[in-house]
């Protein structure tokens, strides 16, 4: 890591000398216009559709477990598939979309990973990120997820220094080390994390029970992040962020052959990009009064270790993006141009299935958003948005593909707000799809993804202090890529499938008193493979899904408690009982008790995680960790 790196703490000396030195010096005629447009802004943005979670000043996020799933779980509509204890492969289905059609962005940028197409969220300590940000139909000038985004935001508010080490069953050791600076013109932040467990639980699974062998996790991440204001009209900001870890992958439990296909997988990732903005004070039209450029660097080696044999891809990736934004009267346009490029290098790589040593690919967008912000009766709160965003994306394999979006808004009195959205994006099918040795095809087509939502929130007042959200959404993608067999034993990618989903959801949350709160979410959905005649459920989708959860505060002490209910589904589309997965409900908790020591705020948290010891296995023949603890001390300064 620290051979990749070496240009990272370069920035960091050159503005080290000022750091600590620096004054507010902003007039408040600098900050007039800034003001206008933060205000439209926050006006303009669709909060129905959006689920933001927050860390508190001690870096929790209020839920038991070390990674963001355990966070972004508590979401409606949001489907959670793990393999198992520290470092199983945890990955997002929103509204029964597939996994691959999920994205992710860090501070706004997409963060990719073009080999497989899938994000593993277990490689993300939610200790890192001031916010995580669950968008369902968020699109952007610059960004069109398909079936729902995560955003990780850094960026420091404060000037702090946080410490945090934890023990907890099956071998879990973890610390942190973030320092965090908010400083005049400059914002810093610069963090390390470290986890390690060796994941030897006990399981009752398939008949069979032992203790899961060949599981170990090792991760190691940090974060560097840098914002400086380079004179009232300019703005830099730095980011380098990733991590090294190592994981032994158990194989699935079946009868009669435990653990057959253990593995192990070697994973370094980095993520790079450089950010200038330029703002612009002037009163003509349609000068723009914002502009930024972007330059990014992604780089992601992953060895996997099966059998003896060894299989590596080396990833190189990034691009050039460029933003303008004008504001005039009550309109708001966004242009947006990208330039990406990727390639990737490996052993088990194949064009029309003949052995390659590495493939590439370039791909360049072109986005334009239009926000209008309409007040109806300013006197009574009422107004209305409308958010149209059209976006091209061009690739030399695929041509033209063109991307909508539409999202209108009303708002009355800040209490209620109802909203319709719809869109249509492209998924761009994996270097795995296209080009994995006896599997891929050369020749797919892009997944093309239409959805429709329409809902409403509701917030009644301070007299009684609840928040409601609902939504029906409908959803279907052609061009689905699936795996057809060719012979009895080989399986190939075909882009014919298509795919329908339909679902309601329900979010309340809300105050008990003043020293605790409350939320419940429910999720009802269907999502069936069109491609067939009886229209099976799509794998992994359970037609119900509800989260919960409490907390509650008194002097010193909180507790927190979350539920997690998943129904019944099927691990594949062959719906049979063989494949039948039955439903489970989790609980996890926390008690923690904070104080002060002079100049120092602590916490120590128990946290436990499974407290009903429930046997289940979220994906077949993977068995969950029964009941666990924990033990986190936490000390900022």
């Amino acid at each position: 890591m620290g051979a990749k790196i070496p240009f990272c703490l370069g920035w960091l000396i050159v503005w080290g000398s000022q750091l600590m030195a620096q004054q507010d010096t902003l007039e408040a005629k600098e900050l007039a216009p800034v003001e206008v447009h933060a205000k439209l802004e926050q006006a303009l943005r669709n909060k129905s559709n959006i689920t933001q979670f927050e860390r508190d000043s001690l870096g929790f996020y209020g839920a038991a477990g070390t990674s963001v799933d355990a966070v972004l779980r508590q979401a409606e509509g949001v489907h959670l598939r793990n393999y198992g204890g520290h470092g199983g492969i945890k990955t997002l289905s929103v509204r029964g979309f597939s996994t691959q059609q999920t994205t992710v962005s860090i501070n706004g940028l997409p963060y990719q990973q073009p080999q497989s197409g899938v994000i593993n969220f277990g490689q993300f300590f939610p200790e890192g990120y001031e916010r995580l940000s669950l968008s369902r139909n968020g699109s952007t000038a610059a960004f069109n997820p398909l079936g729902g985004n995560v955003d990780f935001t850094i960026a420091p508010q404060r000037t702090e220094i946080l410490a945090r080490v934890g023990k907890g069953s099956f071998g879990e050791w973890q610390s942190m080390l973030r320092a965090s600076l908010k400083k005049g013109k400059t914002a810093l932040q610069v963090g390390y994390h470290f986890l390690e467990a060796t994941d030897n639980f006990p399981f009752d699974l398939n008949g069979e029970t032992g203790i899961r062998t060949h599981a170990a996790f090792l991760q190691h991440q940090y974060q560097i992040y840098l914002q400086r204001e380079l004179s009232p009209s300019l703005e830099l900001s730095y980011l380098a962020t990733g991590f090294i870890s190592h994981q032994e992958t158990p194989g699935a439990v079946v009868t009669g052959n435990i653990a057959s296909e253990a593995g192990e997988i070697d994973q370094d990732d980095h993520f790079y990009y450089l950010k200038l903005k330029k703002t612009f004070h002037s009163k003509k039209k349609w000068v723009p009064y914002s502009s930024s450029f972007w330059v990014n660097y992604h780089y992601n080696q992953l060895l996997y270790t099966l059998r003896g044999n060894v299989q590596q891809y080396n990833h190189h990736g990034g691009f050039l993006q460029y933003q303008m934004a004008h504001l005039w009267k009550r309109h708001r346009v966004v242009t947006h141009l990208q330039y990406r490029y990727d390639y990737l290098s490996g052993n088990q790589l194949a064009i029309r299935f003949q052995p390659v040593a590495s493939v590439d690919r370039t791909e360049a967008d072109a986005g334009i958003e239009h926000q209008v912000y309409v007040p109806i009766q300013p006197a009574k709160g009422r107004k209305w948005s409308q958010k149209t965003l059209f976006r091209l994306n061009y690739l030399p394999i695929y041509g033209l593909l063109p991307n909508l979006a539409l999202t209108s808004t009303y708002h009355h009195h800040e209490r209620l707000e109802l909203f319709a959205h719809a869109h249509q994006a492209y998924r761009i099918p994996s270097f795995n799809e296209l080009y994995y040795f006896g599997y891929g095809n050369a020749d797919l087509k892009p997944e093309r993804v239409q959805s429709v939502d329409v809902g409403g929130l509701w917030q009644p007042g301070e007299q009684l202090p609840i928040r409601v959200k609902a939504s029906v959404f409908l959803n279907r993608t052609l061009n689905k890529i699936i795996s057809v067999p060719v012979n009895p034993a080989i399986w190939r990618t075909r882009a014919i499938g298509r795919a329908h989903g339909m679902g309601v959801e329900v979010a309340l949350e809300g105050q008990l008193g003043k020293k605790g709160k409350w939320y419940y979410a429910y999720t009802l959905q269907e999502a069936v493979d069109a491609t067939e005649p009886d229209q099976p459920m799509l794998p992994y989708t359970p037609p119900e899904l509800i989260n919960y959860g409490v907390s509650w505060t008194k002097g010193n002490i909180s507790f927190e408690l979350d539920g997690h209910y998943s129904n019944w589904r099927f691990a594949f589309l062959q719906n049979t009982e063989a494949n039948f997965l039955p439903s489970y409900h989790v609980l996890d908790a926390s008690l923690n008790y904070t104080g002060r020591f002079q100049t120092f705020t602590y916490r120590i948290a128990l946290q436990g995680e499974n407290l009903t010891d429930t046997n289940y296995q979220v994906i077949q023949s993977y068995p969950m960790p029964p009941s666990s603890v924990r033990v986190v001390v936490v000390v900022k300064y």
